[in-house]
């Protein structure tokens, strides 16, 4: 079931594998199963088909290239942090190779974050293209921080994981169709 999940959202599986668990949780008196991805505290932003939501505590992901500190990815959510690293796209290659990671879990995360951002002198931001998208970036260069803004490389969609699942789609449509061959009983 969470692997359809990912596959649903066109992100390969081993790379959610490396980055995620699966973690058993409870509401209530139910029991359900999610994909998990950790936090810097020791909380969870946790997804399924039917939930979206985390555990306490809330924070950021942070993920330290082995490279240094230069280079800097962020993004608003895990699933479209996986999604960029599924992208098989040159500038998603360029973007993401010997980059850390900065994953907001929540767009209102940015702010805090400004010290650590000031940090890199290479930022790519993949933030949705809505209000709090554009918001995180006039904070950002209200506080003089610059950065590229990747999301132009997926504006006609609202995020990086809708952009990977049209692009998957449209791959989809092009593969060509090899017609079976008939089985050909002979009398």
């Amino acid at each position: 079931e969470l692997t359809t999940y990912l596959k649903n959202r066109a992100i390969h599986i081993d790379i959610a594998g490396k980055y995620c668990s699966e973690i058993d949780f409870r509401i209530g008196d139910r029991s359900y199963k999610a994909i998990g991805f950790p936090n810097r505290t020791g909380g969870y932003e946790l997804r399924n088909r039917w939930f979206k939501g985390s555990s306490t505590p809330k924070d950021i992901s942070l993920i330290a290239s082995m490279n240094g500190q230069s280079k800097l990815s962020v993004f608003e959510g895990f699933i479209d942090f996986l999604s960029a690293l599924t992208i098989s796209d040159h500038k998603f290659i360029n973007a993401t190779k010997e980059s850390s990671f900065l994953v907001l879990n929540s767009v209102a995360f940015i702010a805090r974050e400004i010290p650590l951002l000031r940090s890199f002198p290479d930022i790519k931001l993949f933030l949705d293209n809505d209000k709090a998208g554009r918001d995180a970036k006039l904070l950002l260069q209200n506080q003089a921080i610059s950065f590229q803004d990747a999301s132009t490389w997926y504006s006609r969609h609202k995020d990086v994981n809708e952009y990977l699942i049209s692009s998957a789609m449209n791959l989809k449509k092009q593969e060509p169709i090899h017609p079976k061959p008939r089985n050909r009983l002979r009398r």
